[in-house]
């Protein structure tokens, strides 16, 4: 990855260190919680779905994330195990306990940070009446991403039920 000065992300360049190591560490969280989620992923898998995900807007090349991939192997975050389909091998990554604790911290730590930007945006919002302009949107939003996470939440303690 050192020798590597800028990565393409759609149309835009990341040439600065500080913002590779950003756009890395996001993408290492991204393939963990997709392994997580589905336990075992291919790496064209983890492709299509953040090209999914990002609506065309974020996407990595294919050659970024297999580069990701085994450095996440050679961190011991993943495994790569191999299999042969008809006459193709296909290489599928499990999370290990390393992985799961990077992911576990990482994530918390993002999570801590949207969630203080959510609160500083709803409280700004709340005086945007003040100036004239309904926070429809924002509220509509905000009030989506709250139904998805109670719905998540109430998912998960019914199935540890």
């Amino acid at each position: 990855m050192g020798s590597v000065k800028n990565l393409v992300l759609g149309c835009q360049v990341i040439a600065s260190d500080a913002e590779r190591r950003r756009f890395i560490g996001a993408l290492k969280v991204l393939i963990l919680s997709l392994i997580l989620a589905k336990g075992r992923v291919h790496g064209y898998e983890v492709y299509k779905t953040i090209e999914v995900l990002g609506g065309g807007r974020w996407r990595p090349s294919l050659g970024t994330i297999y580069r990701v991939l085994n450095e996440m192997v050679e961190e011991g975050f993943i495994e790569k195990h191999g299999s042969l389909e008809g006459r193709r091998y296909v290489a599928y990554y499990t999370a290990t306990p390393r992985g799961a604790e990077f992911f576990a911290d990482t994530a918390a730590a993002y999570l801590r940070r949207v969630r203080l930007v959510i609160e500083l945006i709803l409280r700004a919002s709340e005086k945007l009446r003040d100036l004239g302009v309904e926070p429809t949107e924002i509220e509509e939003l905000a009030e989506g991403l709250r139904n998805t996470i109670e719905g998540l939440l109430a998912r998960r303690r019914s199935a540890n039920a």
